[in-house]
């Protein structure tokens, strides 16, 4: 089986090596461009800084990793306009270590170290200004030769000397001279040699500066020298002004100066802005601004801000409270979050909170979890990050201890725990050789079986072949605590020893003033970091919380004494502090440190059986039981009490609320159904309207047919009159036609011409007749086209609005009891998911009860009476708590103080819902009632009381039968008040099943002589049947009769009644 996951957990980290190797994606260190949101503040401010002009030396200020070069790039980036350079001094020369963050004592840099410092600040301005702006400055940076320059030069040099040293006077005249061709190349070899060597000599001067003093004519010429016996910053003063009023430059940014705490430097830098300000400021429209990038205390609060004309807050971007989230999202981004554990994480992300040192970390895991053997069953990730996270907070340490040599306070730590392993060992296997020696000694004088002898020695064989073999740290860790000694208490030991030690002490103190040695302690004692390390330092041949929760584990690992303020750390996830607190059988969850009012909330309200030990071990923490612990308990018991308070008042609100709403819903699911009906009542009318339309079109469409009809029989009478004219015409023409032989050819042409103007005529008449019936049947086509149109386009809308409205009112309707069901459900709701229970406080009172039963006892009195009815509610009267009720009341102790209570019965109204006493009445009380009857409670006197509890008390005769007892009885069981002077003859007077007068009917004496002893009652005003019940009464004593007849004010009519001679005597002396 165990070889089988082997292979599983080998194959699968070779598949996540390939994945990683194709997928790596890292985190920058650079400042980050920062979104609106992020900027909110730093712009509006920067904004004011470069409006106002007198604003010119400026600090941003915040702790390392906070964002501040993050805000003036992004602020820059987004005014591109604005011309500024950055000066950083992040790193710098290796002869200023030792004075860096204040490691020398005098705190001051010398002389020496005051020039590198200036020197640097020169040299980075200089080489962020374009040469050519500032072309008149001594400054002169490298840059590539311009070769054809130098060689012109060289050449006008070369040829100078060659004419000094060959030219003679009218030399060249003569150029019949034999030698003349040899001594013109000898000229011209000369020449060429002597320029190539002076070119040479030009170059070497620029790169070298091999020529640094010139001495001419006792004059000596300084060229370039690297001694200076002044400050830059006062030698080059002029140059300085000269290159920043070249520049045009707005701003200069100096970041990281704050890290040699050399405040001379910024007073240096800020007289060279007001140099120059003062200077070109009346030329310049706008001043030139410093920006000082540094961290708040590197000034006291009077000197920071009289030096500097702004401050610019930056808020960390992350602490200790979320870094975990930081965390997290990082590693998922770069799909390694699977690689770790969520406790591991909230370990780291307690002591890492800077940014940059997170995102180093991550990208140093993932080169060395690309580069380490991934297929090895030893390896293990969150083992791989503990030594990166060792690697970048104690980086020279890690480098000596990688080296395995001996050298590093982590390979001491663990090599020294390594050794007492060894020796714990040893002398288990020694005490086990003892152990067998005597068991064949046994064996030997027949003093033990050998069978049974030989099966003990074979058990104590194999423990011994365990202990030789090769143990983790982790396991003899384990061991140990087992044995109730801490590994804190080894590792402080050693810690303790080294640094007693002279060649030790440097080294350990450098590590244990770090802010971070409490998480390299963590790491080494939970074991992340083990004899093991160097498998992860090199490649193998073979891959939050809230604030509070974060406080809280830092002071449990830390082992920090417990206060009341750690106790009252709010833990927003408890159940992820509890987790982490139990985890791997982790040794944290047994100091004292771990006590918490919010921790033991959640262990209450988990109650899983498991949870029942963790309680048990909360509540063994607070022993030996004084002081401190003391004082928790009963804290814990008023907290618990005034958050139950609150939350039932919460319920009470939550009730009322309850109850309005319902009424507002029942309200709306009325007005609803009456909307509904409106929308019914609508819709009968919508299709009654477009029943009569219907109707109209069917008359319209009717009236129309009768209108065409009538058209037609115009259209028929019309043409009727045209024949007639048609008819009178020919009857005219004939006539004339009779005329016209009368007539002669003019006539019978004017005949003709008059004939065909009738039959035109005619002919536009029937024209006429025939467009009036077109025109008329158009006029009703269409008229009856746009009416159908119209019902057709109108009738679509009204039925889909209805539809809508309709839609509405049922969306609102199941809306509405939706909400109606909701509010009926939010009563109960609340009532369970209540984080404050009366249970679970009587849980944690009965477990107190069971390891502490005389705790009681301390408790303080205000909570002594919630304390002690909490545990009696939540009896189960089984042994386990009889037993336990009986050690409470040991001496009688817990019987004397209840005896003694007047006002142990009367509960609170707050209380009392609190105990749910209307819910769970008969359970509640029965187990009251069975408790007082194990320590036989009888209440001496019952001053006040709760109406149910006092009922229960004289049912069960937990009282004593005094006068002071019953009269409150009577008057809050009984309703009878003002019966003081006759209490007894009230009592006679009451119904038989009346519990009260059945103890008085069995103990009638001890009422009678606590009501004669009473100072209260003056006089007895019992009525005579009274008076003769007591006085006849064989159970009372002739002392408590006489005691009685004292204060009796009544008149015995007959003394014969009396039964007794002594006590008619008696009445007779008293005149009764």
């Amino acid at each position: 089986m165990e070889q089988k996951d082997d292979k599983t957990e080998s194959s699968a980290p070779e598949t996540a090596n390939e994945e990683s190797q194709n997928e790596l994606t890292f985190e920058t260190l650079t400042p980050t461009n920062l979104s609106e949101t992020e900027m909110q503040g730093y712009t509006q401010a920067l904004d004011f800084i470069f409006k106002e002009d007198d604003l010119r030396n400026i600090a941003i200020t915040g702790p390392y990793a906070s964002g501040k070069s993050s805000v003036i790039k992004t602020y820059a980036n987004k005014h591109y306009r604005l011309e500024g350079i950055y000066i950083s001094l992040a790193y710098f020369s290796p002869a200023l270590e030792s004075k860096i963050k204040g490691k020398k004592q005098d705190n001051n840099l010398i002389f020496e170290d005051e020039l590198i410092l200036e020197r640097k600040i020169i040299n980075q301005l200089i080489h962020q200004i374009d040469p050519n702006e500032v072309p008149d400055t001594e400054f002169r940076i490298k840059s590539e030769p311009k070769k054809k320059s130098n060689r012109f030069w060289a050449g006008i040099l070369s040829l100078m000397i060659s004419c000094l040293i060959f030219i003679d006077k009218g030399s060249l005249i003569n150029s019949q001279d034999e030698y003349f061709f040899l001594a013109l190349f000898s000229l011209l070899v000369f020449l060429g040699l002597t320029t190539l060597v002076i070119d040479k000599i030009i170059n070497l001067q620029n790169r070298k500066n091999l020529i640094r003093k010139l001495k001419i004519f006792e004059n000596e010429i300084d060229i370039s020298s690297s001694v200076c016996e002044v400050s830059y910053f006062d030698k080059y003063l002029d140059e300085i002004i000269y290159l920043l009023s070249k520049s045009q430059l707005d701003y200069i940014v100096f970041e990281d100066i704050d890290r040699y705490d050399d405040n001379l430097i910024l007073n240096k830098l800020r007289e060279l802005n007001y140099i120059y300000n003062k200077k070109y400021g009346k030329n310049n429209p706008k001043p030139m601004k410093f920006f000082y990038l540094i961290k708040d205390e590197i000034f006291e609060s009077k000197d920071r801000t009289k030096f500097f004309d702004y401050i610019l807050p930056i808020v960390p971007v992350m602490d200790n409270a979320n870094s975990l989230g930081k965390m997290e999202q990082m590693f998922k981004e770069r799909n390694i979050r699977k690689d770790f554990s969520i406790i591991f994480l909230d370990t780291l992300s307690l002591y890492l909170d800077d940014i940059r040192l997170i995102k180093n970390i991550c990208n140093e895991y993932m080169i060395y979890n690309t580069r380490i053997a991934h297929n090895c069953s030893w390896f293990k990730k969150e083992k791989l990050l503990a030594i990166i996270v060792y690697k970048n907070i104690f980086p020279a340490d890690f480098s000596l201890t990688r080296l395995g040599n001996g050298q590093g306070v982590v390979h001491r730590i663990i090599d020294s725990l390594e050794k007492q392993k060894n020796k714990y060992c040893q002398e288990e296997i020694q005490k086990i050789d003892d152990k067998i020696n005597h068991l064949k000694q046994d064996v030997q004088s027949r003093k033990r079986n050998k069978s049974s002898a030989h099966e003990a020695m074979q058990k104590l064989i194999e423990e011994k072949k365990r202990l030789k073999l090769p143990n983790k740290i982790t396991e003899f860790i384990e061991i140990k605590q087992n044995e109730g000694i801490q590994i804190e208490e080894l590792f402080e030991k050693h810690i303790k020893e080294k640094t007693k030690q002279p060649e030790y002490k440097a080294e350990y103190e450098k590590l244990l003033s770090s802010c971070y040695f409490p998480l390299l302690r963590v790491l080494i004692i939970q074991g992340y970091i083990d004899e093991y390390y160097s498998d992860y330092t090199s490649a193998y041949n073979e891959h939050g919380l809230p604030r509070n929760d974060t406080l809280f584990l830092r002071n449990i690992y830390e082992r920090r004494l417990t206060d009341e303020g750690n106790w009252k750390l709010e833990l927003t996830k408890p159940e992820l502090v509890f987790k982490r607190l139990t985890a791997n059988k982790a040794a944290y969850f047994n100091h004292d440190s771990v006590l918490n009012y919010s921790l033991l909330d959640y262990i209450l309200v988990t109650r899983k059986v498991d949870q029942r030990e963790n309680l048990s071990i909360f509540i063994s923490l607070l022993e030996p039981l004084h002081g401190n612990q003391v004082h928790f308990i009963n804290a814990y018991l008023e907290r618990y009490y005034s958050l139950l308070r609150e939350e039932r008042m919460t319920l009470a609100l939550v009730r009322k609320n309850t109850d309005i709403i319902l009424q507002k819903l029942s309200v709306i699911q009325t007005e609803i159904q009456i909307e509904i009906q409106k929308m019914k009542t609508i819709l009968l009318l919508i299709l009654e309207k477009d029943r009569l339309r219907q109707k109209a079109r069917e008359a319209q469409e009717q009236e129309q047919e009768l209108e065409t009809q009538a058209r037609t029989l115009e259209a028929h009478g019309l043409e009727a009159q045209v024949q007639e004219l048609k008819a009178e015409a020919q009857a005219k023409a004939q006539k004339l036609k009779a005329e016209a032989q009368e007539l002669k050819a003019e006539a019978l042409e004017a005949q003709e011409l008059e004939a065909q103007e009738l039959a035109a005529q005619a002919q536009g008449l029937e024209a006429q007749a025939e467009a009036l019936e077109a025109l008329a049947q158009a006029e009703a086509l269409e008229a009856q086209a746009q009416a159908q149109a119209q019902a057709q386009a109108q009738k679509p809308l009204e039925i889909e609005k209805l539809a809508q409205v309709q839609t509405q009112a049922l969306e609102t309707l199941a809306l509405a009891l939706e909400k109606l069901t909701q509010a009926k459900d939010t009563l109960v709701t609340a009532k369970q998911e209540a984080r404050y229970k009366p249970k679970y406080l009587g849980l944690w009172i009965q477990q107190l009860n069971q390891q502490f039963p005389l705790l009681w006892q301390q408790i303080y009195p205000f909570n002594l009476k919630l304390y002690l009815y909490f545990y009696l509610c939540l009896l189960f009267i089984n042994n386990n708590d009889l037993s336990t009720l009986g050690k409470m009341n040991e001496d009688q102790k817990l019987k004397n103080y209840i005896d003694n209570s007047a006002d142990f019965l009367l509960i609170e109204d707050e209380l009392y819902n609190i105990l749910n006493f209307n819910n769970y009445w008969l359970d509640n009380i029965a187990k009251i009632s069975i408790t007082f009857e194990v320590l036989n409670i009888k209440f001496k006197k019952i001053a006040k009381s709760t109406p149910q509890l006092l009922k229960m008390v004289e049912t069960g005769y937990h009282y004593e039968l005094n006068q002071a007892n019953v009269q409150h009885i009577l008057e809050n069981l009984y309703a009878h008040k003002n019966s003081t002077t006759y209490i007894i003859q009230t009592l006679l007077e009451l119904n038989n099943s009346a519990h009260i007068k059945s103890y008085f009917l069995d103990n009638p004496e001890e009422l009678v002589l606590s009501i004669t002893a009473s100072e209260d009652i003056v006089i007895i005003d019992d009525n005579e049947d009274t008076v003769l019940f007591i006085l006849n009464h064989k159970y009372i004593s002739l002392k408590a009769k006489i005691a009685y007849i004292d204060k009796l004010s009544t008149v015995i009519t007959e003394l014969n009644q009396i039964t007794d001679e002594e006590i008619r005597e008696k009445l007779r002396q008293k005149q009764k």
